[in-house]
């Protein structure tokens, strides 16, 4: 029979817990979670697309519209 559970330790407060193998929780409890959501060295926005140039985002934006299909017009009867 395959391990179920495994041992990890929270990523806000270093405490060891008990979690299911493939569950991907991080922390303890939820006071951590809150804690480590709110913190002030937490980055926002990663995925987020950076460009410097308005030329660059403005390049990116033409090839979406490009590779987007075509908006449905017209009456629905």
């Amino acid at each position: 029979m395959a391990q179920t559970r495994e041992d990890r330790v929270c990523g806000w407060c270093g405490e060891g817990f008990s979690t299911f193998v493939k569950s991907e929780q991080k922390y303890c409890s939820r006071e951590c979670a809150a804690a480590a959501r709110h913190d002030p060295g937490h980055k926002r926005g990663m995925r987020r697309i950076r460009y410097t140039s308005a030329e660059d985002w403005k390049e990116q934006l033409h090839e979406a519209s490009k590779k987007s299909p075509p908006p449905r017009r017209g009456s629905l009867i």
